[in-house]
Protein backbone atom coordinates (compact mmCIF):
# COMPACT_ATOMS: atom_id res chain seq x y z
CA UNK A 1 0.00 0.00 0.00
CA UNK A 2 1.39 3.45 -0.98
CA UNK A 3 1.82 6.16 1.58
CA UNK A 4 0.50 9.69 1.03
CA UNK A 5 4.08 10.89 0.45
CA UNK A 6 4.62 8.27 -2.28
CA UNK A 7 1.31 9.26 -3.93
CA UNK A 8 2.38 12.92 -3.88
CA UNK A 9 5.77 12.09 -5.43
CA UNK A 10 4.11 10.05 -8.21
CA UNK A 11 1.66 12.87 -8.85
CA UNK A 12 4.45 15.44 -9.05
CA UNK A 13 6.46 13.28 -11.46
CA UNK A 14 3.46 12.72 -13.73
CA UNK A 15 2.51 16.41 -13.60
CA UNK A 16 5.97 17.69 -14.58
CA UNK A 17 6.28 15.03 -17.29
CA UNK A 18 2.95 16.21 -18.76
CA UNK A 19 4.12 19.85 -18.65
CA UNK A 20 7.41 19.00 -20.41
CA UNK A 21 5.70 17.02 -23.17
CA UNK A 22 3.12 19.76 -23.67
CA UNK A 23 5.80 22.42 -24.07
CA UNK A 24 7.87 20.25 -26.43
CA UNK A 25 4.90 19.51 -28.67
CA UNK A 26 3.26 22.93 -28.61
CA UNK A 27 6.34 25.15 -29.12
CA UNK A 28 7.51 25.05 -32.77
CA UNK A 29 11.22 24.45 -33.33
CA UNK A 30 13.10 27.44 -34.74
CA UNK A 31 14.58 26.85 -38.19
CA UNK A 32 18.30 26.12 -38.21
CA UNK A 33 18.88 28.64 -40.99
CA UNK A 34 16.95 31.76 -41.83
CA UNK A 35 16.46 32.89 -45.41
CA UNK A 36 18.98 35.69 -44.84
CA UNK A 37 21.63 33.58 -43.09
CA UNK A 38 25.22 33.73 -44.37
CA UNK A 39 25.01 30.03 -45.28
CA UNK A 40 22.09 30.62 -47.63
CA UNK A 41 23.77 33.71 -49.04
CA UNK A 42 26.94 31.74 -49.80
CA UNK A 43 24.98 28.88 -51.33
CA UNK A 44 23.40 31.32 -53.75
CA UNK A 45 26.71 33.06 -54.45
CA UNK A 46 28.42 29.70 -55.11
CA UNK A 47 26.38 29.45 -58.34
CA UNK A 48 28.55 32.30 -59.65
CA UNK A 49 31.85 30.62 -58.77
CA UNK A 50 33.73 28.99 -61.66
CA UNK A 51 36.92 27.03 -62.02
CA UNK A 52 39.42 28.49 -64.50
CA UNK A 53 42.08 26.32 -66.13
CA UNK A 54 44.63 27.82 -68.51
CA UNK A 55 46.53 25.33 -70.67
CA UNK A 56 49.87 26.27 -72.17
CA UNK A 57 52.25 24.36 -74.39
CA UNK A 58 55.82 24.03 -73.18
CA UNK A 59 58.99 22.05 -73.75
CA UNK A 60 61.34 20.11 -71.49
CA UNK A 61 64.94 19.33 -72.34
CA UNK A 62 65.93 15.72 -71.86
CA UNK A 63 69.20 14.31 -70.55
CA UNK A 64 72.18 14.87 -72.92
CA UNK A 65 73.38 11.73 -74.65
CA UNK A 66 76.42 10.81 -76.81
CA UNK A 67 75.76 9.27 -80.24
CA UNK A 68 77.86 8.37 -83.26
CA UNK A 69 76.95 10.09 -86.52
CA UNK A 70 76.82 7.18 -89.02
CA UNK A 71 77.76 9.46 -91.93
CA UNK A 72 80.80 11.15 -90.42
CA UNK A 73 81.64 8.61 -87.68
CA UNK A 74 81.97 11.58 -85.33
CA UNK A 75 80.82 11.63 -81.72
CA UNK A 76 77.91 14.00 -81.18
CA UNK A 77 76.22 15.22 -78.00
CA UNK A 78 72.45 15.54 -78.42
CA UNK A 79 69.81 16.78 -76.03
CA UNK A 80 66.25 15.73 -76.89
CA UNK A 81 63.40 18.19 -76.39
CA UNK A 82 60.01 16.90 -75.31
CA UNK A 83 56.76 18.83 -75.69
CA UNK A 84 54.64 19.06 -72.53
CA UNK A 85 51.27 20.49 -71.63
CA UNK A 86 51.24 22.80 -68.60
CA UNK A 87 48.17 24.02 -66.77
CA UNK A 88 47.45 26.76 -64.26
CA UNK A 89 44.25 26.52 -62.24
CA UNK A 90 42.37 29.15 -60.30
CA UNK A 91 38.88 30.47 -59.73
CA UNK A 92 36.70 33.15 -61.24
CA UNK A 93 33.39 34.85 -60.58
CA UNK A 94 30.53 35.49 -63.01
CA UNK A 95 29.81 39.21 -62.83
CA UNK A 96 27.32 39.46 -65.69
CA UNK A 97 24.81 36.85 -66.92
CA UNK A 98 25.98 37.45 -70.50
CA UNK A 99 29.05 35.36 -69.61
CA UNK A 100 31.47 37.97 -68.24
CA UNK A 101 33.90 36.54 -65.67
CA UNK A 102 36.60 38.16 -63.54
CA UNK A 103 39.68 36.21 -62.51
CA UNK A 104 43.37 36.80 -61.74
CA UNK A 105 45.84 37.75 -64.44
CA UNK A 106 48.45 35.38 -63.01
CA UNK A 107 46.10 32.42 -63.56
CA UNK A 108 45.73 32.90 -67.30
CA UNK A 109 48.83 34.87 -68.30
CA UNK A 110 50.56 31.94 -70.06
CA UNK A 111 47.43 30.16 -71.25
CA UNK A 112 46.79 29.50 -74.93
CA UNK A 113 43.49 27.75 -74.14
CA UNK A 114 41.22 28.64 -71.22
CA UNK A 115 38.55 26.27 -69.94
CA UNK A 116 35.88 27.40 -67.48
CA UNK A 117 33.95 24.88 -65.39
CA UNK A 118 30.57 26.06 -64.13
CA UNK A 119 28.98 25.12 -60.80
CA UNK A 120 27.25 22.04 -62.25
CA UNK A 121 30.37 20.67 -63.95
CA UNK A 122 29.66 22.05 -67.44
CA UNK A 123 32.91 22.97 -69.23
CA UNK A 124 33.08 25.78 -71.77
CA UNK A 125 35.90 27.48 -73.64
CA UNK A 126 36.58 31.06 -72.54
CA UNK A 127 37.98 33.99 -74.46
CA UNK A 128 40.39 36.41 -72.85
CA UNK A 129 38.71 39.80 -73.26
CA UNK A 130 41.16 42.03 -71.42
CA UNK A 131 43.82 41.84 -68.76
CA UNK A 132 45.39 44.31 -66.32
CA UNK A 133 48.71 42.78 -65.20
CA UNK A 134 49.42 45.73 -62.91
CA UNK A 135 46.27 44.93 -60.94
CA UNK A 136 46.31 41.13 -61.38
CA UNK A 137 42.85 41.31 -62.97
CA UNK A 138 41.60 39.59 -66.11
CA UNK A 139 38.20 39.50 -67.74
CA UNK A 140 36.98 36.42 -69.60
CA UNK A 141 33.96 35.86 -71.79
CA UNK A 142 31.98 32.67 -72.38
CA UNK A 143 28.88 31.77 -74.39
CA UNK A 144 26.37 30.80 -71.68
CA UNK A 145 25.20 27.20 -72.15
CA UNK A 146 22.23 28.04 -69.90
CA UNK A 147 21.08 31.09 -67.87
CA UNK A 148 23.92 32.13 -65.61
CA UNK A 149 23.75 33.46 -62.06
CA UNK A 150 25.82 36.65 -61.77
CA UNK A 151 27.07 37.64 -58.34
CA UNK A 152 25.86 40.90 -56.85
CA UNK A 153 28.57 43.52 -56.21
CA UNK A 154 29.04 45.05 -52.79
CA UNK A 155 30.90 48.22 -51.82
CA UNK A 156 34.46 47.61 -50.67
CA UNK A 157 34.85 51.24 -49.57
CA UNK A 158 32.71 50.44 -46.53
CA UNK A 159 34.96 47.61 -45.29
CA UNK A 160 36.40 48.07 -41.81
CA UNK A 161 39.19 46.24 -40.00
CA UNK A 162 37.57 43.67 -37.76
CA UNK A 163 34.59 43.17 -40.07
CA UNK A 164 33.33 39.62 -40.55
CA UNK A 165 33.60 38.38 -44.13
CA UNK A 166 32.95 35.09 -45.90
CA UNK A 167 34.70 33.07 -48.58
CA UNK A 168 33.92 30.21 -50.95
CA UNK A 169 36.87 27.96 -51.70
CA UNK A 170 37.81 26.47 -55.07
CA UNK A 171 40.85 24.42 -54.08
CA UNK A 172 40.81 20.76 -55.16
CA UNK A 173 41.82 20.04 -51.56
CA UNK A 174 38.57 21.52 -50.16
CA UNK A 175 36.19 22.10 -53.07
CA UNK A 176 33.30 24.56 -52.59
CA UNK A 177 34.09 25.10 -48.92
CA UNK A 178 32.39 27.93 -47.02
CA UNK A 179 34.44 29.92 -44.54
CA UNK A 180 34.02 32.81 -42.12
CA UNK A 181 36.88 35.17 -41.39
CA UNK A 182 37.84 38.67 -40.36
CA UNK A 183 39.36 41.64 -42.17
CA UNK A 184 42.73 42.17 -40.49
CA UNK A 185 44.12 45.00 -42.58
CA UNK A 186 43.57 47.44 -45.44
CA UNK A 187 46.33 48.89 -47.59
CA UNK A 188 48.68 48.29 -50.47
CA UNK A 189 50.02 44.98 -51.67
CA UNK A 190 52.92 44.22 -49.30
CA UNK A 191 54.97 41.65 -51.23
CA UNK A 192 55.29 43.42 -54.57
CA UNK A 193 58.64 45.14 -54.13
CA UNK A 194 60.12 46.68 -57.27
CA UNK A 195 56.90 46.21 -59.25
CA UNK A 196 53.99 48.40 -60.18
CA UNK A 197 51.77 46.30 -57.92
CA UNK A 198 52.82 48.35 -54.90
CA UNK A 199 50.05 50.82 -55.73
CA UNK A 200 47.27 48.22 -55.74
CA UNK A 201 44.78 48.34 -52.88
CA UNK A 202 44.39 45.11 -50.94
CA UNK A 203 42.14 43.63 -48.27
CA UNK A 204 44.00 41.47 -45.76
CA UNK A 205 42.08 38.66 -44.07
CA UNK A 206 42.83 35.73 -41.79
CA UNK A 207 41.63 33.09 -44.28
CA UNK A 208 43.87 30.18 -45.20
CA UNK A 209 43.74 29.87 -48.99
CA UNK A 210 45.18 27.07 -51.06
CA UNK A 211 46.18 26.36 -54.64
CA UNK A 212 43.14 26.96 -56.82
CA UNK A 213 41.61 29.58 -54.53
CA UNK A 214 43.04 32.57 -56.41
CA UNK A 215 40.11 34.39 -57.97
CA UNK A 216 37.59 33.00 -55.48
CA UNK A 217 35.12 35.49 -53.97
CA UNK A 218 35.19 37.24 -50.63
CA UNK A 219 31.65 38.14 -49.58
CA UNK A 220 29.64 40.06 -47.04
CA UNK A 221 26.78 38.54 -45.03
CA UNK A 222 24.32 39.19 -47.86
CA UNK A 223 26.47 37.26 -50.36
CA UNK A 224 27.60 40.40 -52.19
CA UNK A 225 31.06 40.45 -53.72
CA UNK A 226 33.62 42.45 -51.74
CA UNK A 227 36.73 41.20 -53.54
CA UNK A 228 38.55 38.26 -55.14
CA UNK A 229 41.48 36.50 -53.52
CA UNK A 230 44.89 36.84 -55.13
CA UNK A 231 47.27 35.02 -52.80
CA UNK A 232 48.82 34.79 -49.37
CA UNK A 233 52.08 35.44 -47.60
CA UNK A 234 53.88 32.16 -46.97
CA UNK A 235 55.96 33.66 -44.16
CA UNK A 236 52.89 34.85 -42.24
CA UNK A 237 50.26 32.49 -40.86
CA UNK A 238 46.61 33.22 -41.64
CA UNK A 239 47.29 36.16 -43.95
CA UNK A 240 45.58 36.19 -47.34
CA UNK A 241 44.81 39.08 -49.66
CA UNK A 242 41.92 40.08 -51.89
CA UNK A 243 41.45 42.70 -54.59
CA UNK A 244 38.58 45.05 -53.65
CA UNK A 245 35.48 44.86 -55.82
CA UNK A 246 35.56 48.64 -56.35
CA UNK A 247 38.98 48.29 -58.00
CA UNK A 248 37.60 45.52 -60.21
CA UNK A 249 34.67 47.71 -61.26
CA UNK A 250 37.04 50.57 -62.09
CA UNK A 251 39.08 48.29 -64.36
CA UNK A 252 35.90 46.95 -65.94
CA UNK A 253 34.75 50.49 -66.73
CA UNK A 254 38.19 51.24 -68.15
CA UNK A 255 37.96 48.16 -70.39
CA UNK A 256 34.43 48.99 -71.56
CA UNK A 257 35.53 52.53 -72.46
CA UNK A 258 38.00 51.04 -74.98
CA UNK A 259 35.31 49.13 -76.84
CA UNK A 260 33.88 50.52 -80.08
CA UNK A 261 30.74 52.49 -79.38
CA UNK A 262 27.55 51.27 -81.05
CA UNK A 263 26.04 53.77 -83.48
Amino acid sequence: MKTSQQRNENFNWAFFTWIALTLFISVPCAPLESASSPINSMRKASLSLVNVKADAAGAVRGKPAAVIDPATKMLLIVQPIRAVQQSQTGAGVIIDPSGLIVTNHHTIQYGTRIIVTLYNGTEVTANLLHTFPEGDIAFLGIDPPFPLQAIKPGDSSTIKVGQTVYAIGNSPIIKNSFGEGVVTGLGKRPWANNTGLNNVDMIQTNFNIYEGDSGAPMLNREGQLLGIFVGRLTQVADASYALPVNSIQEKLSEFISTLPQKK
